[in-house]
C-alpha cells in the first residue's frame, strides 16, 4: 500500500485486497510501489494510461530483473505474477498487456472503463462523483474505511473539473469523456494473453461486476486461462453475507502457484465462484458465464411523477441504492416447486440461482421539461427489504408525448430465490446513486416487462456442479448493448487540454475514492517467484 508497506498484512476481502504476508508466506517476493502521483513518487496521478503509468511498471521488471533474489525466464526475464485491487488491478491489465514478461494476474474489483463505470448511458455517478471530486462532506469520514487512511493525491486538475461539473449537471463535457476514455484496461485488454483471475465484489457500485466481465471475455478469447470469483464487496457497502473467510486469499495463491510457480499439480477450482446476497455459502459452476435457464418474470403499469430535486422520488445512500418510496414495482413471480433444479438439495426447497443481469422493457409515454431524462430501476429482496447488490440502473427514457420503448439489462446481481420469495423489481424517477431527478412532468408506463435470469447449473462449494434444464432467451427479449454515451437506443422505439495537479486530500471509501485513484494499492505489486540463492 502507499507509504510503509507491512511484510505481514493480511487480506482484507471484503475489499477484494489479498495481504502482503500470506502471499510472501507461500514463497514468493513481492514488490510495491506507490504509484505515480501518490507517496513518495510525486508526478502526477494519471489513472494508468499505458505510456506513462504503464511504463512505469515496466521500469520496475526491468529493476526486478536485475535483483539476485529474481528467478529468470531469460535475461531481463524476470519470473512474475502481479495481485492487487482497484488501481492496483489496472495496473495489472495494462501492464499485461504491454509487456510479455508478466506471466499471470490477479486483478480485483477493476474496471474495463473508467467512461463507462462513471458514466453508464451518458448519464453521471452523482454519489461517486461527489466523493471522488471531494465535494462531498462524507469523503473524508469515509476515508477511514481504506486500510492506507486518508492519502495524499497530486491528480490532473481535469479529473477533480469533470467530476464536479458531471455532479452539478449529471453529463461530462467532451473533454473528460475523452480523458477517461483514453485510460484504463478498455483499449489495451484484447492484448493480455496471461492466466488471470478476476475477483469482483457483487456490491461493488463504481466498478460493477460487468466490467470485470468484459475484461474476462476479451481475455479468454486470446484463449488464455481464466477464473472469476463474485463476492460481497468492493467500493461499495456489503449488507450480506460476507461466506467464509480466506476464499479469495486461497484462491489467489493457488492461481500463482499453478501458472507463476508453473506447478500443474495444483488445482484452481471452478471457472466460476460467488456468493450470494442472501446465503454465506459460495456456489460454482463450470464455466463462465453460466449458461441461461429459465427467468422469473413479472409486468406493471402505473404512473410515476418526475419532480426534480425530490429525495422521495430515488432514496438511498451516495453509494449504495435502498429501496425507493415512489416507484413502479414488479413483483416477480416466485420459483415453481416443479422447475427444474440443478441438485437435490435445491429441488427439495425450490430454490433456484438468480444470477447476471435482471432485465427491464419499459412500453411507456408521458410528457416532461426537459424531455429527456431518465428513470431508475432495481431488483429489491421483499424478505431482507434490501436492494440486491445496492445496485441501480439508469434507463434513459424521452417523454415528449410519444408512445416508444426502451430494453435494457440491469446491473448484475446473485441472489436465492425459492417459492417463498418476494422479490420486486422497482422503476423509480430517481436515485441519489446518480443523482437526483433532473425534470418535470409525468411518466405514463403503460407496460413494465422484468425478468430475473436463473442458471442452468450450479453446486454448493461442497460440490461439482451438475447440470440442468437450459433454454436460451428469444431474440426478441436482448437488449441493446449498454455503453457510455449511448443514450436512449433508438432501434428500440416503437415508431420511429492538461492542468496542473492538485495536493488535495483522496480519501478511501471502502476503498472507496482511494481506490481508483491510486493511494490504496493494497497488497498490490508484483509477486516475483523466489531463487534460492547460492
Amino acid at each position: 500500500m502507499t507509504g510503509e508497506t507491512d511484510p505481514d498484512a493480511r487480506s482484507e476481502e471484503s475489499f477484494g485486497s489479498i495481504g502482503i504476508g500470506p502471499i510472501r508466506r507461500a514463497g514468493y517476493n513481492i514488490l510495491t510501489w506507490d504509484a505515480r502521483g501518490f507517496g513518495g513518487s510525486g508526478g502526477e496521478v494519471d489513472l494508468h494510461d499505458p505510456k506513462v503509468g504503464g511504463r512505469d511498471g515496466q521500469a520496475l521488471l526491468d529493476h526486478v530483473a536485475r535483483q539476485p533474489e529474481a528467478q529468470l525466464d531469460a535475461p531481463g526475464d524476470p519470473r512474475a505474477g502481479m495481485s492487487g485491487s482497484s488501481y492496483g488491478g489496472i495496473i495489472q491489465v495494462v501492464l499485461a498487456a504491454i509487456d510479455r514478461r508478466v506471466d499471470a494476474i490477479a486483478p480485483s474489483i477493476t474496471p474495463n472503463s473508467y467512461l463507462t463505470a462513471l458514466y453508464p448511458d451518458q448519464t453521471v455517478k452523482a454519489g461517486w462523483g461527489a466523493i471522488l471530486s471531494g465535494v462531498s462532506a462524507t469523503s473524508i469520514p469515509l476515508g477511514a474505511f481504506s486500510p492506507a487512511g486518508p492519502q495524499l493525491g497530486n491528480l490532473d486538475r481535469r479529473i477533480y473539473r469533470g467530476l464536479a461539473e458531471g455532479v452539478a449537471t449529471g453529463k461530462f463535457s467532451p473533454e473528460i469523456v475523452r480523458f477517461f476514455d483514453e485510460r484504463g484496461p478498455r483499449r489495451v485488454v484484447a492484448r493480455v494473453r496471461v492466466p488471470t483471475l478476476f475477483m469482483e465484489g457483487l456490491a461493488d457500485t463504481l466498478f460493477p461486476v460487468d466490467e470485470a466481465t468484459r475484461n474476462q471475455a476479451a481475455v479468454a478469447r486470446n484463449g488464455a486461462p481464466t477464473k472469476t470469483m463474485w463476492f460481497c464487496g468492493g467500493h461499495g457497502l456489503c449488507t450480506g453475507d460476507n461466506g467464509p473467510n480466506g476464499r479469495l486469499e486461497a484462491a489467489t495463491i493457488r492461481w500463482l502457484d499453478r501458472w507463476v510457480k508453473r506447478d500443474a499439480s495444483v488445482d484452481t477450482g471452478p471457472k466460476f465462484e460467488w456468493l450470494a446476497d442472501n446465503e454465506d455459502a459460495w456456489r460454482t459452476a463450470k464455466r463462465f458465464p453460466p449458461r441461461a435457464g429459465t427467468r422469473l418474470r413479472g409486468t406493471e403499469s402505473g404512473l410515476l411523477p418526475l419532480t426534480p430535486a425530490s429525495p422521495a422520488t430515488g432514496g438511498g445512500a451516495l453509494i449504495a441504492a435502498t429501496p425507493a418510496l415512489d416507484a413502479v414495482n414488479v413483483a416477480i413471480e416466485p420459483p415453481a416447486k416443479e422447475l427444474p433444479q440443478p441438485n437435490a438439495a435445491a429441488r427439495a426447497v425450490g430454490a433456484v440461482d438468480v444470477l447476471g443481469a435482471p432485465r427491464v422493457k419499459l412500453t411507456y409515454s408521458g410528457t416532461a421539461t426537459p424531455p429527456k431524462t431518465y428513470l431508475f430501476a432495481q431488483v429489491v429482496d421483499g424478505g431482507t427489504g434490501r436492494v440486491v447488490g445496492n445496485q441501480v440502473t439508469p434507463i434513459p427514457v424521452t417523454l415528449d408525448g410519444r408512445r416508444r420503448s426502451v430494453l435494457r439489462d440491469l446491473e448484475p446481481v446473485a441472489t436465492r430465490a425459492g417459492p417463498g420469495s418476494r422479490y420486486r423489481v422497482q422503476v423509480a424517477a430517481g436515485s441519489t446513486v446518480y443523482g437526483l431527478q433532473r425534470s418535470a412532468g409525468v411518466a405514463n408506463l403503460e407496460r413494465v416487462d422484468a425478468s430475473l435470469p436463473v442458471v442452468a447449473s450450479a453446486a454448493t462449494s461442497e460440490g461439482a456442479a451438475s447440470g440442468g434444464a437450459v433454454t436460451e432467451p428469444a431474440a426478441e427479449d436482448q437488449p441493446a448493448a449498454r455503453k457510455a454515451g449511448s443514450g436512449e437506443d433508438a432501434a428500440s422505439e416503437l415508431g420511429g487540454s492538461g492542468g496542473d495537479g492538485d495536493g488535495l486530500p483522496v480519501t478511501g471509501l471502502e476503498l472507496l475514492a482511494l481506490t481508483i485513484l491510486g493511494a490504496a494499492m493494497l497488497s498490490t505489486g508484483l509477486v516475483l517467484r523466489r531463487r534460492r540463492l547460492p
